[in-house]
């Protein structure tokens, strides 16, 4: 039966078991992305997988289906020999792949850097890019610690233990979280202030800073105040009534997940990106022109949006 050992590289031959389907589907996705060339799977179900290499006329082809028990997967059939030029382009090696490769990595090193990551992808010829390393890594940590949401789900259950072990404890929970997060002396997000409440409106962002000046404030006109906020109306209003003297500023990520979901083009959102991390305005006008070439729309979206909330020049 076949095992993956991390430390030699896969070799296939023709009778030889897998565990299931999935072992070898696995398996197969490994051997790829070290041997480094792209592939086309003709037939990929529970009961047969077929693999041949995509490019035209080559001889490679692999095909493994279940034994007696209609578990156990073997190889029936296997040409190894390749009669093209391999690229190594590794057009397997997705995030999704990347991350399951990391998590005994990340379990060990929670704060892994990408240089680090890059390293371990380098282990298996995988040259990823940022975004790769990005995503590789928020999976990973998401198979570990769990997403959001699922940590969310458990308050009802949180609930009821709190109550019986703290009897008069007041809890409450459903409606949304309102959040305010700072960075840390390692530049790092830290939460400081965060309640539950029914609705997100004018109303209860105005309860949420009235306490959020009671207990850090008072803040004067000489305050270093900035409130970077996802252009929620009520949330700007409040900020604006209650912290005179603070500089708003929009999220940039949001702004652009709206602009991604309105125009949908890879340069677009490119060439939104240097416009925002423009420290000059030759710089800023530069990007916002490819943007009018390419979308007058898209243009006109973004120059609703004044400049200093968003960009790094002002």
């Amino acid at each position: 039966m076949w095992t993956y050992n991390s430390r030699e590289d896969i070799e296939f031959k023709k009778g030889q078991l897998f565990t299931n389907v999935d072992a070898f589907r696995a398996a197969l996705k490994d051997y790829v992305i070290q041997k480094g060339f792209p592939i086309k799977r003709p037939k990929n179900e529970k009961t047969r997988c077929t693999a041949i290499c995509d490019v035209d006329r080559c001889t490679w082809r692999i095909h493994a289906s279940p034994v007696a028990d209609s578990v156990t997967f073997m190889i029936k059939s296997y040409t190894p020999e390749h009669t093209c030029v391999m690229d190594n382009k590794n057009r397997e090696a997705i995030s999704d792949w990347m991350a399951k490769k990391l998590i005994a990595v990340i379990r060990t090193h929670p704060h892994l850097p990408r240089k680090g990551i890059e390293a371990e992808m380098l282990k298996y010829g995988v040259h990823p890019s940022k975004q790769q390393v990005y995503r590789a890594k928020q999976k990973a940590r998401e198979e570990i610690e769990g997403t959001h949401s699922e940590s969310f789900s458990k308050l009802q259950k949180y609930a009821v233990f709190l109550r019986q072990h703290n009897p008069g404890s007041l809890c409450s929970f459903g409606g949304v979280l309102l959040t305010a997060v700072a960075l840390d002396a390692n530049n790092s997000i830290f939460p400081i202030v965060f309640t539950n409440a029914e609705v997100e409106n004018k109303e209860t962002w105005r309860w949420f800073f009235y306490f959020f000046e009671e207990f850090f404030g008072p803040f004067h006109n000489n305050s270093h105040l900035t409130v970077m906020s996802d252009r929620q109306k009520g949330l700007n209003l409040t900020y604006e009534e209650l912290l005179p003297s603070a500089i708003g500023r929009y999220c940039c990520r949001h702004i652009c997940s709206n602009f991604k979901y309105q125009f949908p083009r890879i340069l677009l959102t490119s060439f939104f990106w240097q416009a925002a991390k423009s420290y000059d305005a030759i710089g800023f006008r530069e990007a916002m022109q490819r943007i009018k070439d390419m979308n007058i729309e898209a243009w006109r979206y973004l120059s609703k949006i004044p400049v200093g909330m968003h960009s790094q020049q002002n």
